[in-house]
């Protein structure tokens, strides 16, 4: 099989996706109807992409199946953040994917989900006291899975999400397909000939290290973004913030009053717990951030991306000084774009 790329001129999505889906209802064990909108592979691809010169009409790549991830790591609704917390830690995650007794998905649960609950949370309740299905995104997208990996990232670029759940023929959640399947998928080539600067974006929104977590716990958790860039006086980037870090310090976003009265260690230094109600960019960013440059090849970002298990790289030019940033999203719009050629 041989691949090949095109250049976009624009930066919108390329696919728009039906507006009639069809939708399945599956009990869940109060007995009510939980909707979740299913995409089947006909009517997805029946949207009709904008295909830009080159791409080869019919060709959708390989089977979504063969790049998912077949290891589901789920819970139920009535569980805790508490215990949401612990799963996405312990097993390096940044969702679950939350089913019913009959192993229906019920729902999504996120890191952005989870922050957007503490942030709105004005009585600062305990985490081990608010439930997932208070937080977690309700009504999932999935896809059955005959669709392929070029129809799961169309699906992501027109439904601005990050993750799809792919079920059986019973409607069984069989595993999820990621913006970090892609991502290893795209690693898995020598090179693309297609550089950095093409899917960028740029001018990333950036924050400064003695800025407060609240700050950033807001702007992420109301924003499309899963990282800030932390930059010094010159724009040089000097660390990374993500919604990761937040999540992992996520009891300093109650209030005083609720806060363990335990110090925490909080990367590799020990914070009292009079300064953590304090906590600053600085305690928490990851420092000395891999930068990648404008006319690197899209397919070393990747293999970064999964060396390191990170999701997005500043871009720099000549000078050291940051020009935008280059995330999993914008490689999944890569695999959207790619003619798969006989």
């Amino acid at each position: 099989m041989k691949l090949g790329f095109f250049i976009r001129e624009h930066r919108t999505p390329t696919y728009a996706t039906s507006p009639e889906h069809i939708r399945r209802i599956s009990k869940v064990p109060d007995g009510s109807n939980q909707l979740c909108e299913t995409l089947t592979v006909r009517e997805l691809r029946a949207g009709k992409p904008h295909r830009s010169e080159g791409m080869k009409a019919g060709t959708f790549g390989p089977d979504l199946k063969e790049v998912m991830t077949r290891r589901l790591i789920t819970a139920a609704e009535s569980e805790s953040l508490l215990h949401a917390q612990k799963l996405m830690i312990r097993n390096n995650i940044t969702r679950l994917v939350i089913v019913n007794r009959e192993n229906n998905p019920a729902g999504i649960l996120t890191h952005r989900d989870m922050v957007r609950a503490l942030v709105e949370n004005p009585a600062g309740t305990p985490l081990d006291q608010i439930p997932i299905g208070y937080a977690m995104t309700k009504h999932p997208i999935i896809l059955d899975n005959s669709a392929s990996l070029k129809d799961a990232c169309r699906l992501m670029i027109s439904k601005g999400i990050g993750s799809i759940i792919v079920v059986d023929d019973a409607g069984k959640a069989a595993g999820i397909a990621t913006k970090t399947d892609v991502c290893r998928y795209l690693s898995g080539f020598s090179e693309t000939n297609i550089e950095v600067r093409t899917y960028m974006s740029g001018k990333p929104v950036t924050i400064g290290p003695n800025h407060s977590i609240f700050t950033v716990a807001n702007i992420l958790s109301t924003s499309g973004f899963t990282r800030l860039v932390v930059v010094d006086e010159e724009n040089r980037p000097v660390g990374i913030v993500t919604l990761s870090d937040i999540v992992s310090v996520s009891a300093t976003l109650a209030p005083t009053s609720r806060l363990v009265s335990k110090s925490m260690v909080v990367k590799g230094s020990l914070i009292t717990s009079r300064m953590l109600p304090i906590l600053l960019v600085r305690n928490v960013m990851t420092y000395e951030p891999i930068v990648v440059n404008e006319w690197d090849d899209i397919a070393d970002v990747a293999k970064l991306m999964i060396r390191h298990g990170i999701s997005g790289l500043p871009v720099v030019n000549g000078q050291g000084k940051l020009t935008g940033i280059i995330t999993k999203s914008d490689l999944v719009r890569v695999v959207s774009e790619i003619k798969w050629e006989s």
